[in-house]
């Protein structure tokens, strides 16, 4: 498919970066994990972070948002999550070891119930 330079900067994604889907699920959260070009239609957000972040953080972070109903659709018909609803939501900002530290819980309590079912 044919882009322009002005959407190959909009729509290309990076290696760790964090996708939202605006509708459908809204709010579900993945981590590009690959190195390989890619872009993205325009109905995903892409979250690329300016410091260094624990990616993981925000993917549980928008986990929990979407599952006690923090981000639900706007609109008539089909609903989404708009640029602009996504910029009012509110994240913490812990030290990044303090990230990575609740990263490691989530994920010793995940495997406890992955274990038990």
């Amino acid at each position: 498919m044919l882009f322009t330079d002005e959407e190959v900067e909009k729509c290309s994604i990076k290696k760790n970066d964090l996708l939202v889907c605006e509708g459908g699920d809204i709010g579900r959260a993945a981590i590009w994990h690959h190195d390989i070009p890619m872009c993205i239609q325009n109905h995903i957000h892409r979250l690329r972070a300016y410091e260094n972040v624990e990616v993981y953080f925000y993917y549980y972070v928008f986990y929990l948002y979407k599952c006690s109903g923090l981000i639900g659709g706007k609109g008539i018909g089909i609903q989404g999550l708009s640029s602009n609803a996504l910029a009012k939501l509110l994240f913490p900002l812990p030290p990044l070891q303090e990230q990575k530290r609740i990263v490691e819980a989530i994920r010793t309590i995940f495997s406890k119930i992955k274990d038990e079912n």
